[in-house]
């Protein structure tokens, strides 16, 4: 191959690998695993992602374009199952028995005619000219079709500045005159934007409609309220859909509290006149706060009403997290107040996808 095509293919794929390991960062993915594909493919461990970014920008050693080529190969797919699966906020909408749900696909599918997301969309370049539309159709079986839709969303997160120097530049700023002034500590505010991949999902086997917002414990709920709206109102100008509505996932909380299959390890319930609250939760990936004895004691004769639950199914090849809740306040407006939304986690699948929707709809 001529050196000079040799070089530009070995800054695409650099560029694109830089990309995607920051998108990752940026959607708060667990580090270690992403360290663990970089030793795989060739490149030596990293203590955090701006370490492994730095040495993807450097690296010399070696067969630079196979190492670089074969740990994009591997880290593509957890990118795209990430963007997909990962920690959504989702509203059910139950289909009519006698809608004919192929027909209903084949006015889904002119959405969007790509079969994959262009890498394009892994990161944004102008903030003024992202495309807010459907990218992408995935069918990972012969019932499902997953529709992407793409946006962009912004977080605020505050972190100490380590830097010496930075620290050393504001106190010379300080007044001279009063030699009492000293900064110590400077916390930084950081705005982070980036590219969102929310969805709209048929599944034929459920006779359902799903939609779904993107990292749902990143961005306020205000935010994922206003963009399923924004998403499901677009879904009703296509022929059928007109007059859907969502699923009321309120009686769902008690029911997967009694519900033997599944480990609950996040609860919220007031007892009997609403004189004591309660929030169980546990970091054990094992344990049940049903069978915790403070809560098997303490619940003993009381009628308890249940206003939150996170619980773990296994889908055959994970756990997987359903969480439906509503706030305190909400609860104490009204306990009959309506559920719309529930969130997934740790899905990376399609099969868990529906799994868990499933569980909502039996109990809801």
């Amino acid at each position: 191959m001529n050196s000079k095509v040799e070089s530009i293919d070995l800054e695409v794929i650099r560029a694109d690998l830089l990309k995607k390991v920051n998108l990752l960062r940026k959607r708060k993915y667990p580090f270690a695993p992403i360290n663990d594909l970089a030793e795989q493919n060739g490149i030596s461990s990293s203590n955090g992602y701006d370490s492994l970014l730095k040495k993807i920008q450097q690296i010399t050693k070696g067969d630079v374009v196979t190492i670089l080529t074969n740990f994009r190969k591997a880290l593509t797919p957890e990118v795209v199952k990430h963007c997909l699966y990962a920690n959504k906020a989702i509203s059910i909408y139950k289909l009519p028995d006698d809608m004919n749900l192929n027909d209903l696909e084949k006015s889904l599918s002119t959405l969007t005619s790509n079969c994959s997301i262009d890498d394009k969309y892994y990161s944004i370049e102008d903030e003024d000219k992202v495309e807010k539309d459907f990218i992408a159709r995935f069918q990972p079986d012969d019932d499902m079709s997953i529709f992407v839709y793409h946006d962009q969303r912004s977080y605020v997160f505050r972190s100490k500045e380590e830097s010496a120097n930075v620290i050393d530049s504001f106190n010379n700023e300080l007044d001279p005159l009063d030699e009492n002034q000293e900064v110590l500590e400077l916390i930084k505010v950081i705005k982070v934007t980036i590219p969102a991949f929310d969805f709209v999902v048929l599944d034929k086997k459920l006779k359902i409609l799903v939609i779904g917002f993107d990292l749902a414990y990143v961005f306020p709920k205000a935010m994922i309220n206003k963009a399923l709206d924004q998403l499901e109102n677009k879904i009703k100008k296509i022929k059928g859909l007109e007059h859907l509505n969502r699923l009321n996932f309120r009686n769902a909380i008690e029911n997967m509290e009694n519900e033997t299959d599944g480990v609950v390890f996040g609860h919220a319930f007031c007892s009997s006149g609403g004189t004591f609250n309660h929030l169980g939760k546990t970091s054990s990936k094992r344990a049940d706060v049903r069978k915790d004895s403070f809560f098997t004691k303490g619940s003993t004769g009381e009628i308890l009403d249940y206003y939150g639950i996170r619980k773990r199914y296994n889908t055959g090849k994970r756990d997987c997290a359903v969480t439906v809740a509503l706030s305190y306040r909400e609860y104490k407006a009204s306990a009959l107040t309506p559920i719309y939304i529930a969130v997934l986690d740790y899905m990376q699948e399609a099969n868990d996808l529906r799994h868990c929707c499933k569980k909502l709809l039996d109990n809801s």
